[in-house]
């Protein structure tokens, strides 16, 4: 069974590593020589992803 602390988690690392892919991408496309190591925004981004893992949670999963 899934908890909400799992679905925070989940969604906290997918909301990271789609929203880091996808500016790596995007520099890349630009072609950008910055290090694509750092990328602003990050952790506002899976914070955003953690706090929708437990909205989804608490209003589609719990029973």
């Amino acid at each position: 069974m899934i908890t909400k602390q799992k679905s925070q988690i989940i969604g906290f690392i997918t909301f990271l590593i789609v929203y880091f892919a996808g500016v790596n991408l995007w520099l890349i496309s630009t072609g950008s020589t910055s290090s694509f190591i750092y990328v602003p925004g990050t952790l506002i981004v899976g914070l955003a992803g953690y706090w929708i893992g437990g909205y989804v949670y608490t209003e589609f999963l719990k029973k």
